[in-house]
This record gives C-alpha cells, sequence and structure tokens, in this order.
C-alpha cells in the first residue's frame, strides 16, 4: 500500500494513505493545542480517536479484533488491526478475493512442500501458481509433481 499524504512539516515527512490520517497525525504531534483531556491522568489530545484510544491504555481494552477464524490477536488501536492483517494474513479473508503475487528463487523440493501445506492448511479454494523456469543444461528431471490434483 503506497502513502500518498506527506507531511510537510520540518524534519517530519511521515507519510500516510489518506488525508484524514495526515490531519489526525498534524493534530497530534504538530498542534500545540490539545482539546481532549483524559479523565484518567488529565493528558491532552488532539482528536477524540486519540482519546478514545488513548483511554483503552488505562482499562486495558482491545476492542479491534482479528476477523480471521482462529486468529485471536486484538488491539487497541485499529491501525494496529489493519497492519496486523496485512502481515500476518495472507489469505482470503471473509467475502474478499485477493491477488497476491510472490516472486522468488525457492528449491523445487520446498517449492512442492510449501504448496501442498498451502493447500491442507488454508480454506482457500482455488490456488493458482506460475512457475517460470529459468534455462537448464544438463540431465535433469523435474520434482514439481501436481500437488493440486
Amino acid at each position: 500500500m503506497k502513502a500518498y499524504y506527506i507531511c510537510s512539516y520540518p524534519n517530519c515527512g511521515k507519510s500516510y494513505v489518506n488525508n484524514s490520517i495526515l490531519k489526525r497525525h498534524i493534530q497530534a504531534l504538530h498542534n500545540e493545542e490539545k482539546k481532549f483531556k483524559c479523565n484518567f491522568c488529565q493528558r491532552g489530545l488532539a482528536s477524540r480517536q486519540n482519546l478514545k484510544e488513548h483511554i483503552y491504555t488505562h482499562t486495558g481494552e482491545k476492542p479491534y479484533r482479528c476477523p480471521v477464524t482462529g486468529c485471536n490477536a486484538t488491539f487497541r488501536q485499529g491501525t494496529h488491526l489493519s497492519v496486523h492483517r496485512k502481515t500476518e494474513h495472507v489469505q482470503v479473508l471473509e467475502g474478499q478475493t485477493k491477488n497476491v503475487t510472490l516472486k522468488f528463487e525457492i528449491d523445487a523440493k520446498i517449492l512442492t512442500k510449501m504448496l501442498a501445506d498451502m493447500k491442507e492448511n488454508t480454506e482457500i479454494d482455488e490456488i493458482n501458481c506460475e512457475v517460470e523456469l529459468r534455462q537448464i543444461t544438463g540431465p535433469y528431471m523435474c520434482l514439481l509433481p501436481n500437488v493440486f490434483e
């Protein structure tokens, strides 16, 4: 995911995927005015959302739950859940399809095992796998059985 909104404050340069998150960043870090006060510790925060998520540090609440079946991860901030989903779960989430392109060099035996494990351990209905082989010379035999038959 590319970040297109960049903070223009000197020596900052943080980037965000949408303008509202950039505005929230500027309010929280660069503006002196903190309109929202925490009832627990009197800390001033720049936005209602920041205050809401700050209060969770006092209550211990983690209301943002990962929707992936079998994953029990919970988070204090919605942005942390978003990062978790993008980094920890490559499989298809309910009602969504996702095309994932991976390009790497790998030993044929490892690739075969990896594909078999993916088939066995995910709820993905279909996996399309394209393998690009380099030109090789010599008496070699292909070690990639069709693991999806």
